[in-house]
C-alpha cells in the first residue's frame, strides 16, 4: 500500500503539569513506522504550569504532524472532544502522556481495525512500568490479577471481542454513531464511553499485538488518590450505562463493606471480630500467594511492599466506590464542586 493509500490517523494527547512524561510519550508516537505525512498528533493541554506545554511547542515546530490546543477545562473529557472536533484523522485514538506506544502501534491499529470491519474500536496490552521498589511493586500490582482483576488490555490474553479497551483508536464515525467523551465525567469517561458503545450494539477488539507502555504513579500517596478517584466515580458510570455491569469492580468494595460491617458487628458481637480475622487472613493467604507468583522474576524483596500496595488499591478503590454510590445511586446527585473540577 502506498503512504497516500494509509489511513491519516489522529493521536490526541490530553495533559497537565506532564512536564516529565510527554516528551517521550511524543517520541515513542513520532518514532512509529508509521508515514509522518499520515499522522496527526493534537496534544490538548489542561493550561500546564510547568514546562509541559515547551515541550510539546518545541516538538511541534520540528514536526508539522505535531499540534498543541488549549483546554480551558482541564479535564480529561473535555479535552478529548476538543481533539476529536479538530482531527484530520479517518481513525482517531486517544493516549495519556504517561503512556509510551511500541513502534508499530499505529500500524497493529490501522490493521487491526481493517481487519475487523465489525469493530467500532480497537485496543492491545498495556505493560506497567514503575522505579525504585515502591514503582516496581506498584507496577506489579496493577499487572497483577489480584491486584486489579483479569482485564485483557492489563493481564493479557488472546484476541478477542471485549468490554472496554486502553488507548483505544476509534473510527470517526465511531463518535458520530455514539457520541464523544462524556464530560462530567473528570475520571473513568474512556471506560463510559467504551461501555456506551457496547450497549449501544457496537463492538471492540482486543488485539495483544497492539502495545503500549504505561508508567504507574511513584508514590503510595499518588496511588491512592488515583484509585480512590476511579472507585469514586463508577457508580456515575454505571448510572450512565445501566446495561453494563461488571462484577469485579464490586470485589474491593464488597470487601471493604465487609471488613467495617465485622468491624462494627464486633462491639456487641464478639463472635464478628473472629470473622473479621478470617477475612482478613484469607485475604493475606491469597495476597500472599499472588504477590510470591509477581515478584518471581523481579525479585522476592518486593513482596511486603506488593502486599501493602494490594491492600491500598482495594481499600482505595473500594471505600470511595461506596461513597460515589452513595452519591451518585442512592442521593442520585451529579458531579459538583471539587469532583467538577478534578484535573489530571
Amino acid at each position: 500500500m502506498t503512504d497516500e493509500g494509509r489511513a491519516l490517523f489522529t493521536v490526541i494527547i490530553c495533559t497537565r503539569n506532564e512536564e516529565g512524561f510527554i516528551g517521550r510519550c511524543l517520541d515513542s508516537v513520532l518514532a512509529n513506522t508509521y508515514p509522518h505525512d499520515r499522522m496527526d498528533v493534537i496534544v490538548c493541554d489542561g493550561r500546564s504550569t510547568d514546562g509541559t506545554r515547551a515541550v510539546v511547542e518545541r516538538l511541534a515546530a520540528e514536526h508539522e504532524c505535531v499540534r498543541l490546543l488549549d483546554n480551558p477545562n482541564r479535564t480529561a473529557p473535555y479535552g478529548f472532544n476538543l481533539g476529536i472536533a479538530e482531527a484530520k484523522g479517518e481513525i482517531v485514538a486517544i493516549l495519556g502522556a504517561h503512556a509510551e506506544v511500541a513502534p508499530d502501534w499505529i500500524e497493529r491499529n490501522v490493521r487491526a481495525l481493517a481487519e475487523h470491519p465489525e469493530a467500532d474500536a480497537v485496543g492491545g496490552r498495556m505493560t506497567t512500568v514503575g522505579k525504585g521498589t515502591v514503582g516496581t511493586a506498584i507496577a506489579l500490582a496493577l499487572s497483577s490479577p489480584f491486584g486489579v482483576g483479569n482485564n485483557s488490555f492489563r493481564v493479557g490474553g488472546k484476541a478477542r471481542a471485549v468490554d472496554t479497551v486502553v488507548f483505544g483508536a476509534y473510527r470517526r464515525e465511531t463518535f458520530e454513531k455514539f457520541g464523544g467523551f462524556d464530560e462530567e465525567l473528570a475520571r473513568n469517561q474512556d471506560d463510559e464511553i467504551n461501555y456506551r458503545i457496547n450497549a449501544g450494539r457496537g463492538r471492540l477488539w482486543f488485539d495483544p499485538e497492539i502495545r503500549t507502555t504505561y508508567y504507574a504513579r511513584p508514590s503510595l500517596g499518588g496511588l491512592y488518590r488515583q484509585y480512590a478517584q476511579y472507585g469514586f466515580w463508577k457508580p456515575l458510570v454505571y448510572r450512565k450505562c445501566p446495561g453494563i455491569f461488571g462484577w469485579r469492580q464490586l470485589v474491593p468494595p464488597a470487601f471493604v463493606l465487609t471488613l467495617l460491617g465485622l468491624f462494627v458487628a464486633g462491639w456487641p458481637w464478639p463472635l464478628a471480630w473472629a470473622g473479621l480475622g478470617g477475612v482478613v487472613g484469607l485475604y493475606l493467604i491469597g495476597g500472599t500467594a499472588f504477590a510470591f507468583r509477581a515478584c518471581a522474576r523481579p525479585g522476592l524483596r518486593y513482596v511486603p511492599v506488593l502486599l501493602l500496595v494490594f491492600l491500598l488499591i482495594h481499600v482505595a478503590y473500594g471505600l470511595h466506590f461506596l461513597l460515589g454510590a452513595v452519591r451518585f445511586l442512592v442521593l442520585r446527585r451529579g458531579a459538583a464542586g471539587r469532583h467538577a473540577a478534578l484535573t489530571r
